[in-house]
């Protein structure tokens, strides 16, 4: 507009200079003038053309922009669809079935590994290129791990899960409470503590007989973290089973996992990161947590170690456990127990801030460790519990009671007052060769 402005008066006061050199001026005056204005009355013709054309140009650009959008989107839609129907490839196996003496072909219909895995490096790309399409990318990938991850290669189901849950320790609670039924509350104890062991060798049995999670699975999980790392978005797994697999924190910080099962995985934590898992069934997992946070709500433990937790935080909220160890020492380790039933855990090191609500603890070991003066202890049992050679004497807010029910030896160091009764005399020179380290 300002240019068109200005030409306009350029274009006036050349007209002006032409009449007034064709009215009064020499016969060079007007020749010059005319040399002025000759050029200013194209461009004047000109101009209006040139814009116009521009403004076609400009139209012409924006349809062929379109035009090339859509047939990107076009082309996405396609690859996307494709891609879906590779993730439910099948193909025929055929075998050979013995029965009554005689061979015979049987055919069975198998997961087609290949090509479901070209769909899911195809989904991979596109999410790659089409920012649009990620969250249903994200959500088809997280259908295919739920609804795969139980399957083995041949499509057979893997074998299920022993039947119910950790046997619940409240009504031992309730017996030892009534004075009057401390036969029937060691009769119970006993009894859970075989209800516990047999659903320990249930758990660890059934994870002896299952195969690594198919590759079609892990690729589709390792296709999963890439995208929610890329996009910085949360994403939640639920009701998907992971054998032999490896869950390093950088790459499963922004996931939340409920109602899966964990069979001889790895989880190795880093970068200060904070990791969620709700109502899942651990067993025989390895865990590496260093300086950082993992949360446990409403999950089953059975086996399974704790290779380094110094300057870590464990939260352990409505958990049940049996035979978790610790096979290194640790040191400046947060452990919180919440309405969790611990038996056969093993934890050793040093500066550990531990704090237990309405909890109960049995047959665990706690041999040599050494404890802040952070640590509560409120409403909760140590039943069978060790504490040989261990460090209490930071600990203030702890009941009389509880004292009384843990396993000391002569070096065990108590907190400040009066040495509880069931313990027996303070030796500090005395070496308990019942510790296996």
């Amino acid at each position: 507009m300002i240019l068109s402005f200005l030409f306009l008066i350029l274009s006036i006061v050349a007209v002006l200079r032409l009449g007034w050199g064709l009215v009064y001026g020499s016969n060079q005056d007007a020749l010059e003038a005319s040399r002025v204005f000759l050029p200013l009355a194209a461009a004047a013709v000109g101009l209006p053309l040139i814009i116009w054309r521009l403004v076609i140009l400009n139209r012409q650009t924006r349809t062929a922009e379109e035009k090339t959008q859509i047939d990107r989107e076009t082309h996405y839609t396609s690859i996307f669809s494709k891609s879906v129907e590779h993730l439910g490839a099948t193909r025929e196996h055929k075998e050979t079935s013995e029965s009554r003496g005689k061979s015979e072909p049987i055919s069975r219909t198998v997961p087609n590994i290949e090509m479901r895995l070209g769909g899911l490096h195809s989904l991979a790309r596109l999410a790659e290129e089409s920012t649009r399409d990620s969250l249903k990318i994200q959500k088809m990938l997280s259908s295919y791990v739920r609804e795969n991850s139980w399957y083995l290669r041949n499509g057979t189901r893997y074998a299920s899960q022993p039947d119910g849950k950790y046997p619940f320790f409240s009504k031992w609670m309730f017996l030892n409470a009534q004075s009057t039924d401390e036969e029937k509350a060691d009769k119970y104890l006993n009894e859970w503590r075989d209800r516990v062991d047999s659903k320990y060798d249930s758990f660890t049995e059934w994870a002896g007989t299952l195969p690594e999670t198919r590759v079609d699975v892990a690729e589709a999980v390792s296709n999963l973290i890439a995208l929610v790392t890329s996009q910085q978005i949360m994403t939640e797994l639920y009701e998907s089973l992971f054998v032999e697999q490896a869950f390093l924190s950088r790459r499963f910080k922004k996931f939340r996992f409920r109602r899966c099962v964990f069979v001889k995985c790895t989880f190795q934590l880093s970068d200060s990161d904070f990791n969620r898992l709700e109502d899942c069934v651990l067993v025989d997992c390895t865990f590496y947590i260093n300086d950082n946070r993992i949360y446990f709500r409403s999950c089953d433990f059975y086996g399974g170690s704790i290779n380094d937790a110094s300057g870590g935080k464990i939260y352990f909220n409505a958990v049940n456990l049996v035979k978790l160890t610790s096979y290194a020492t640790q040191s400046n380790t947060t452990l919180e127990l919440l309405h969790s039933t611990l038996k056969d855990f093993r934890f050793f090191g040093d500066n550990i801030t531990l704090t237990a609500k309405n909890s109960s603890l049995i047959d665990c070991n706690f041999d040599k460790a050494g404890f802040t003066a952070e640590s509560t202890i409120e409403r909760s049992n140590f039943i069978a519990t060790s504490f040989k050679e261990a460090d209490l004497s930071a600990l203030t807010n702890i009941a009389a009671a509880t004292l009384d029910e843990m396993i000391a030896s002569p070096a065990t160091l108590h907190p400040g007052g009066t040495r509880p009764s069931s313990w027996p005399p303070y030796d500090p020179d005395y070496v308990d060769d019942d510790i296996p380290f």
